[in-house]
């Protein structure tokens, strides 16, 4: 059976690429509302512990709304709410 993609679903493997320690530790794609992103993931060390800091980019290449930004992390909080969604970027 084929993988199927659906909406709000993706995946994450580990980046066999990393050269340096700016380099995502993980990378994958997800579909939001029918378009396709590119995911990158960090795992970092916080006030709380151990977190994993993400990263989407439109597949596409098409430059991102402003407002897109928002609707991503309001999509990934509706459907992820124990997620900690850091602005930060680490390169």
């Amino acid at each position: 059976m084929a993988y199927e993609k659906r909406d709000l679903s993706g995946t994450l493997f580990k980046n066999d690429r990393k050269e340096k320690e700016t380099h995502a530790d993980y990378r994958g794609e997800i579909r939001i509302d029918g378009r396709d992103y590119w995911l990158s993931c960090w795992i970092k060390d916080g006030q709380k512990g151990k977190f994993f800091s993400l990263s989407a980019k439109l597949k596409d290449g098409t430059a991102a709304r402003p407002d897109q930004a928002a609707e991503f992390k309001q999509a990934v909080k509706k459907n992820f709410p124990d997620a900690d969604l850091d602005d930060s970027v680490p390169f």
